[in-house]
C-alpha cells in the first residue's frame, strides 16, 4: 500500500508540473501551442452565451410569449449548460493535443483537499469584497446619489407569469453550478491564462486577457443596460482576484470550490421560490 501512495503523490506531482508557465513554454517552441486557441477560448464563452440568449428568446418568441426578452434571463441556468458543454469538449481536445488531460490543468491533490475546501471559503469572501465593490458604486455613474432608488429596477425582470418547473429549478440549483464552475475555471484560468502568459512572456497578458472574457460573458445575465455595466465592472473585478490567485498557487481546486459555493448560491434561488409560492 505504501508504494501505491507514494506513486500516487509522485504522479500528482507531475501532473501539476505539466500546465506551468515554463513547460508550456517548452510546447510553444515545439509549435505544440500558437496564439489562435488561448485567444478564442480567453473570449469565445461570450458569443456562445450571446447565441443561447437569443435562440431562447426566439424560442418563447415563436410561441407567442410577451415576455420572451425576460425568460431569456430567466433560463438563462438551462441555456449555459450548453455553453459548458462546448466549452469543456474544445478542453478536451486542446488538452490532448498537449498531450494532457483535463486534470492536468485542474492541479487536484488528494492529500491538500482539506486545504483546498478552506481556501475555497476563504476566497469568497476575499473575491465577493471587489465584486460587491463592483455592485454598490457603478449605479452611481448613471444614477447619482439617487442610485440606492433604482436597485431594484437594474436587476429585476418582468413578470413574466411563468412558473418554473421543478426540473428546471433542480438543474440550476445543482447540475449548472457543478458544471460551471470546474469548467470555467479550466477554461479560463487553468487553460487561457496559463498560455497566454507563456506566449507573450507577460504575467499581466495572461491575467488581463482572459479576465476581460470572464467579465464579457457575465453581460448575457443583465436585464439591462446599467446591469450589464454593474455586471462588466463587477465580474472583472472578481476574474482578476482569481486570476491572481491561481498565479499564485497554480491550481485550481480552491478557486472551483468558491466559485461553485457562488453558483450554488445564486442557482438555490430558483428553487426557493417554487416553496416559497
Amino acid at each position: 500500500m505504501a508504494k501505491v501512495s507514494t506513486y500516487s503523490m509522485a504522479e500528482e506531482r507531475i501532473i501539476i508540473d505539466l500546465n506551468t508557465c515554463v513547460v508550456v513554454q517548452e510546447r510553444i517552441q515545439a509549435g505544440r501551442v500558437g496564439w489562435s486557441w488561448p485567444l478564442v477560448m480567453a473570449f469565445i464563452r461570450f458569443p456562445l452565451a450571446l447565441l443561447g440568449a437569443v435562440l431562447t428568446f426566439l424560442f418563447f418568441t415563436l410561441q407567442g410569449n410577451p415576455h420572451a426578452f425576460a425568460l431569456s434571463f430567466v433560463t438563462s441556468t438551462f441555456y449555459f449548460t450548453f455553453v459548458n458543454l462546448i466549452s469543456l469538449a474544445l478542453l478536451i481536445w486542446l488538452a490532448r493535443r498537449e498531450g494532457l488531460r483535463l486534470r492536468d490543468l485542474m492541479g487536484f491533490k488528494h492529500d491538500r483537499f482539506g486545504k483546498d475546501v478552506l481556501l475555497g471559503l476563504l476566497w469568497v469572501l476575499v473575491l465577493y469584497i471587489p465584486f460587491t465593490i463592483g455592485v454598490l458604486l457603478v449605479p452611481f455613474l448613471f444614477y447619482g446619489g439617487d442610485a440606492f432608488n433604482h436597485y431594484a429596477q437594474i436587476f429585476s425582470v418582468a413578470d413574466t407569469g411563468f412558473s418554473l418547473p421543478l426540473w428546471f429549478a433542480l438543474w440550476a440549483a445543482f447540475v449548472f453550478p457543478t458544471l460551471n464552475a470546474p469548467i470555467e475555471e479550466m477554461h479560463y484560468r487553468g487553460y487561457a491564462q496559463i498560455r497566454l502568459s507563456a506566449l507573450s512572456n507577460k504575467t499581466w497578458v495572461g491575467i488581463l486577457v482572459p479576465t476581460v472574457g470572464f467579465a464579457l460573458q457575465h453581460v448575457v445575465f443583465a436585464p439591462s443596460v446599467v446591469g450589464a455595466t454593474v455586471y462588466l465592472v463587477s465580474f472583472f473585478c472578481w476574474g482578476m482576484g482569481a486570476a491572481l490567485i491561481y498565479q499564485r498557487q497554480k491550481r485550481l481546486p480552491s478557486l472551483v470550490i468558491a466559485h461553485f459555493i457562488t453558483n450554488l448560491f445564486f442557482g438555490l434561488v430558483p428553487l426557493a421560490s417554487i416553496f416559497w409560492h
